[in-house]
């Protein structure tokens, strides 16, 4: 949210208490509170327009991968406690975005990297590691099923205040594959053209995704990163860049 000085000496909601009026979680007092802020503050109309936006972006998402109805609503189980993340833009969009190019089949910068003399390495931020005496596992854990429709959406769910850095991977294999070497038990849950991972504490995860598959979504909690439709590939900015660093490769390039 961009703020003048005057807006700076107004102490406003973060995201998270406005996705929680717009979910109307909040107690009736607190909620008309927000009502009021929210006739009165341009800025924060614009922020509550942002979220209303990126569920409009995650809910045209699933449609276009055609998941079942009992896919498509929110479960209640899966539901973890709200994390309250202050929307944060991410500097690196732009590199980012390169390396989507980069990974395209047909692309010119994909082309580009594979005649380079040395591979170019996009760094990105890597969470700290984990306490003395909470070491990650050495083994990783996962899943792999073959998308039998041509279609996966993969849900990841960290515990709150965990460190997570997921890795998307283009690989030649039919299947999707989600590996996690974290913290904890993680919990793994699939059905037709979906997967969640439940329970990830701080450590990394790796999304393998085919390179002839269509359509995919790779979603961190209830906001959609990366979005592959036929041969169109968006990634969004991270809200929290400490809580989550994304990083995508292709196995033949790097």
């Amino acid at each position: 949210m961009r703020m003048t000085q005057a807006d700076a000496r107004i102490r406003h909601p973060d995201e998270g208490q406005w996705q929680a009026w717009l979910d109307g979680e909040l107690p009736l007092p607190r909620r008309r509170e927000l009502d009021r802020h929210w006739a009165e503050c341009a800025a924060c109309r614009t922020e509550v327009a942002d979220l209303e936006a990126a569920w409009a972006d995650l809910r045209q998402a699933l449609t276009r991968v055609d998941l079942p109805a009992v896919a498509r609503r929110r479960p209640r189980w899966a539901r973890p406690r709200r994390a309250w993340w202050g929307v944060k833009v991410a500097a690196g969009l732009l590199v980012a975005t390169t390396a989507v190019a980069a990974v395209l089949p047909g692309s010119p910068l994909r082309r580009w990297f594979d005649r380079a003399p040395m591979p170019v390495a996009h760094p990105a931020p890597v969470p700290s590691a984990p306490a003395p005496g909470r070491a990650a596992p050495a083994r990783a854990v996962g899943v792999a099923v073959a998308p039998a429709t041509g279609q996966v959406a993969v849900h990841l769910w960290p515990t709150e205040g965990s460190r997570l850095r997921v890795r998307v991977v283009f690989v030649d294999d039919g299947r999707v594959g989600v590996w996690a070497r974290t913290l904890g038990v993680p919990s793994f849950a699939t059905e037709a053209g979906r997967v969640d991972v439940r329970r990830l504490g701080s450590g990394t995860v790796t999304v393998e995704v085919p390179r002839r598959l269509h359509r995919f979504v790779l979603s961190v909690g209830e906001r959609p990163y990366v979005i592959r439709d036929g041969n169109g590939l968006r990634i969004r900015p991270l809200l929290d860049t400490a809580a989550v660093s994304l990083e995508l490769a292709d196995s033949t390039v790097f």
